[in-house]
């Protein structure tokens, strides 16, 4: 069955594209109204698609043989191409978390630094840990751990919207891809937050 509440970390996919990506967290907007927020290429379409994207399309959660729970719609006004953000509505009743699997509670936003260490839980490979190499305003960097060995993976697709985390469980940036396996590229949490005009769930509703 599907995973409720929805938590960080969970499969998501819109079932027009049937594009993958990762729930990276609920959002609440200015008028209490709550957003699943993952990348736009998993909520909206595909860099270079002909077809733009369009309100009320159904974002789903996938579960096991074939089970699938609607629990969100895409909302034009919610998605941002160029930055590759993007927040569907939570349909109504729809039970929601502030956990990420397997990391446990998102305890506030907190500004990116270089060499902080970082980590993710995302669809395709779970969890998984770095080192931030670069801290911009719109764009953070992370490296995998050189230690790990050639066949550790950082991030692959259907990771795009993860939430990199510090070990303390502070939001610190959402995934939007991946590298050679052992680089990562994020957004920073403030500029995703201001960009969707939204505050970040950290209690459990």
């Amino acid at each position: 069955m599907p995973q409720m509440p929805l938590v960080s970390g969970s499969r998501i996919v819109n079932g027009r594209t049937g594009s993958p990506g990762t729930l990276g967290f609920i959002g609440i907007g200015p008028a209490d109204d709550r957003f699943l927020v993952s990348c736009y290429h998993v909520l909206g379409r595909v860099r270079g698609s002909p077809e733009l994207p369009s309100d009320g399309e159904a974002i789903w959660q996938p579960g096991s043989e074939l089970t699938s729970e609607m629990v969100a719609v895409t909302s034009v006004p919610m998605m941002n191409a160029r930055y590759d953000v993007a927040a569907a509505r939570l349909l109504p009743g729809v039970p929601v978390s502030a956990d990420i699997m397997s990391l446990g509670p998102i305890r506030r936003v907190a500004a990116a630094e270089e060499g902080m260490r970082v980590c993710k839980f995302g669809a395709e490979t779970g969890l998984t840990a770095g080192v931030i190499s670069y801290a911009g305003e719109t764009l953070i960097e992370i490296e995998g751990d050189p230690d790990a060995g050639e066949e550790y993976l950082l991030s692959h697709d259907g990771d795009s919207g993860a939430l990199w985390v510090s070990p303390g469980g502070d939001a610190i940036a959402m995934h939007f891809q991946g590298r050679d396996g052992n680089r990562a590229f994020a957004r920073p949490m403030p500029f995703v937050l201001s960009t969707l005009g939204l505050t970040l769930l950290t209690t459990d509703v």
